[in-house]
């Protein structure tokens, strides 16, 4: 197979792997969909933001054309990122997602279009920026909407005594904040 089809092959799976990954919360239209769709935009976004801000801070040079925006993998991060969000969404299919992301990253290597450290820090840029975004309590995904509703997590702060300069805590009311 020649490398120009190859490539054109690639690209059309990693794109139709983003669009599916980041559309997933409208096909399942569950009660959080919304906010699923909204946690997989922002995944997305982010990760893309990153991934501009380390190109432009690291010009490494491509193996197979020698411009300077090798690393981190823009594929890898999208892929892992999405993977891990639309497996956060679709537990019964995490293993689908994952294989999903990892044979794009393989991709990448295999076409030569970047060298495996490029693909690595990528996938780990992806990995944990997913990870802390269905972390937080504003992430909107499932993970983080746990941690929003446990008790064990959020607790009504006590009112502050003395002059303490902040406004006081709603009495009995919970705070978004974790103590």
């Amino acid at each position: 197979m020649r490398k120009q089809t190859a490539d054109r092959i690639s690209t059309s799976a990693y794109r139709a792997f983003l669009a599916a990954g980041t559309c997933l919360p409208l096909v399942r239209r569950g009660r959080r969909s919304g906010d699923q769709l909204y946690c997989a935009v922002e995944t997305l976004g982010l990760g893309l933001l990153a991934v501009k801000t380390l190109k432009a801070l690291v010009p490494e040079r491509r193996p197979d054309n020698g411009k300077p925006n090798s690393f981190p993998s823009s594929h890898a991060t999208l892929a892992v990122s999405t993977a891990v969000v639309a497996g956060d969404i679709d537990r019964e299919h995490t293993p689908r997602w994952y294989a999903g992301a990892l044979v794009i990253c393989a991709s990448r290597v295999l076409l030569n279009r970047h060298r495996p450290v490029d693909v690595a820090a990528g996938a780990l840029l992806g990995w944990g920026l997913a990870r802390r975004i269905l972390a937080t309590e504003f992430g909107g995904c499932e993970t983080g909407q746990r941690a929003l509703t446990n008790p064990d997590v959020i607790r009504p702060r006590p009112a502050r005594s003395g002059g303490g300069g902040g406004a006081p805590a709603e009495a009995g009311g919970p705070s978004r904040h974790r103590p």
